[in-house]
C-alpha cells in the first residue's frame, strides 16, 4: 500500500447555500459513555454524486441494479484547465487532448473551475465551462463507461442563477451530457475535485454509491489511486 498514492476526489458535506443540508444531531446517554447520532438530509444529486439512467428516464436503470463494476477501473484524465472561464468543450478540443483514453476508460475532464471560483460561490456555477453537444457525442465515441467533472457540465445549470443568460438555439446544446451520455448508459460523476492533484494521465478510479433501493443517483466518495501497477 505504501506505493499507492490515494486522492481524495469529492467534495466535503457540509453547509452548502445551494445544497441547503440539514443537519441534525441526537444524543442518548450510557452508564459509560454518550451515543451520538447526525441526522442529514440531502438530496441523491447534492455535491458529488453519480447518476444513474433512471435520473432522466422513467424506466432507466437505477443505481442499485448497476453492478459494482460499473464505479471502478481504469480511468484517464484529459486536461482542460488552460480553457478558463464559460468554455465550450467541443469534439475538437478533446479530440486533440484524448489520445490516451481507451474504451471501457472512466473519463475525468479537469477544468480546475473550483481553483478559479470555490463551489460556494455563485461564479462556480454560472462561469463554469461546459460540454457542448458535438463534444458530449465525441466523449460516446470513445466508448467509455463513466465521465467525471470537476465542474457544473451542463450550461442549462447556470439558468437558474444568471437571468441574462439564454439558451442556445440548438436542441440539446445546453444540457448534452444528460442528453447523449447518460441516456446511452454513460454514467456521469459530478462535481468533484482535486483533479490538480492527480499526475498520471492514467490510474484507478473508485467512486461507489450507496445501496439505495430504486435510486436515481448517490452521493459517493471518489478516490482516485495513482501507483506503477496503474501505469497500463
Amino acid at each position: 500500500m505504501a506505493s499507492l498514492n490515494m486522492i481524495d476526489l469529492s467534495m466535503p458535506i457540509a453547509e452548502h447555500w445551494r445544497f441547503t443540508p440539514a443537519f441534525e444531531n441526537t444524543y442518548k446517554e450510557r452508564p459509560h459513555f454518550t451515543f451520538e447520532t447526525t441526522n442529514i438530509h440531502i438530496t441523491t444529486h447534492s455535491f458529488s454524486h453519480v447518476d444513474a439512467p433512471s435520473h432522466i428516464e422513467r424506466d432507466g436503470v437505477t443505481i442499485d441494479r448497476l453492478p459494482l463494476e460499473t464505479f471502478a477501473g481504469d480511468a484517464s484524465i484529459i486536461d482542460l484547465s488552460d480553457l478558463g472561464d464559460n468554455a465550450a468543450i467541443t469534439e475538437q478540443i478533446l479530440k486533440d487532448r484524448s489520445a490516451h483514453v481507451r474504451a471501457g476508460d472512466i473519463v475525468l475532464l479537469r477544468s480546475d473551475q473550483g481553483l478559479r471560483h470555490p463551489t460556494e460561490t455563485k461564479e462556480y456555477w454560472t462561469r463554469s465551462p461546459w460540454v457542448s453537444l458535438d463534444g458530449a457525442r465525441f466523449l460516446l465515441s470513445l466508448q467509455v463507461k463513466a465521465v467525471a467533472f470537476d465542474f457544473p457540465q451542463d450550461r442549462c445549470i447556470r439558468f437558474a442563477y444568471d437571468e441574462s443568460v439564454q439558451p442556445l438555439p440548438e436542441v440539446g446544446e445546453d444540457d448534452a451530457c444528460h442528453l447523449i451520455l447518460l441516456q446511452q448508459g454513460v454514467l456521469q460523476y459530478e462535481y468533484l475535485q482535486n483533479f490538480h492533484r492527480i499526475s498520471q494521465e492514467r490510474f484507478l478510479f473508485l467512486g461507489f454509491p450507496l445501496n439505495i433501493q430504486h435510486g436515481n443517483g448517490s452521493p459517493i466518495r471518489a478516490v482516485a489511486i495513482e501507483g506503477e501497477h496503474t501505469r497500463r
